[in-house]
């Protein structure tokens, strides 16, 4: 069998958000501060993005660009009268409205995400990066919406009004499910072929995930993908899936069968470690090959400090 097995996964469900209060004071304040960094747009892709092409409207809240002759079907409210009484030619008024991208927060809540051994699940840190870029966003008045991978694709669209957002959140940080059989789970194979059809071109689209179940005959799908979004992936792992613990008998398991382990074995820790950096390293080759923006974090790696902490 396997190391590569996952380890045995919670038999209880938490009624408490993945996010505490506090901590989600702590991830505003980092996504507000001066010094955050911003979801751009970082390179040029196929198709023209929403945000880099200015479409012209006739209405009024857009930047003015230029006077156009008037043509039938034009409406008359913007006929520039100044013009018309100086050449006795009609034109209309032109304005630019520059299109911002849509931000999609891709949140895998399968039965592996609910697994941590340091304080957290590895689900609790993908949340907090996903309510850190969710803020970013809103700094940006970048318009988000959440896909979040359970027993299916949960698509919660993006919506502007600041009820929308706060339900956005609770979504985010509610807690995991009763850990189910993968099988029966919504996997991001599946979605990645759905992407490409429900979102328009230009989105910045963050996929959070321990990327599990990601294999070789998938990166047409995501290379397809990034040839018409920025696609930013934060590859989230527990530290025992890179080394196991000095000591003590653990056991692994899957679906079928368990593997016991005494972690007092040098030899076999060595082994270990070497066999899941070379399978997080080609999770990380297949990404970028594909286009992606690629960032490993772990699980209990403290990444937000609440305010009162800054000056400590």
């Amino acid at each position: 069998m396997s190391l590569l097995a996952p380890w045995s996964k919670p038999h209880y469900v938490s009624s408490l958000p993945l996010v505490d209060d506090a901590s989600l004071q702590a991830i505003h304040h980092a996504a507000t501060a001066s010094t955050a960094p911003t979801l751009v747009i970082q390179r040029e892709v196929q198709q023209l993005l929403l945000g880099e092409r200015q479409s012209v409207y006739a209405g009024s809240g857009y930047e003015f660009a230029d006077n156009v002759p008037l043509q039938r079907g034009d409406d008359a409210r913007f006929i520039n009268w100044r013009v018309f009484a100086r050449t006795g030619e009609y034109y209309r008024k032109a304005f630019y409205e520059e299109r911002r991208p849509q931000v999609w927060l891709i949140l895998d809540r399968s039965s592996t995400m609910c697994f941590g051994t340091r304080t957290r699940l590895k689900l609790a840190l993908a949340v907090q990066l996903a309510l850190f870029h969710l803020f970013v966003a809103q700094r940006q008045q970048l318009l988000s919406g959440a896909i979040l991978l359970d027993e299916q694709a949960n698509w919660i669209k993006p919506a502007q009004s600041q009820a929308a957002v706060q339900a956005l959140i609770a979504q985010l940080r509610q807690c995991c499910a009763t850990p189910v059989d993968q099988a029966n789970q919504y996997g991001l194979r599946a979605l990645l072929a759905q992407l490409a059809l429900r979102l328009r071109p230009g989105c910045i689209v963050i996929i959070y995930s321990d990327f599990h179940d990601l294999q070789a005959a998938d990166m047409n799908l995501l290379h397809a993908l990034s040839e018409k979004h920025r696609v930013l992936t934060r590859h989230i792992i527990d530290r025992c899936e890179v080394d196991l613990p000095l000591s003590g008998q653990y056991r692994f398991a899957d679906r079928h069968d368990g593997l016991s382990v005494d972690c007092s074995d040098t030899a076999l820790r060595e082994q270990y470690h070497e066999h899941m950096q070379q399978h997080h390293a080609q999770i990380a080759g297949w990404l970028q090959q594909a286009g992606c923006d690629y960032q490993r974090y772990l699980a209990d790696a403290e990444l937000f400090v609440t305010p009162e902490s800054d000056n400590g």
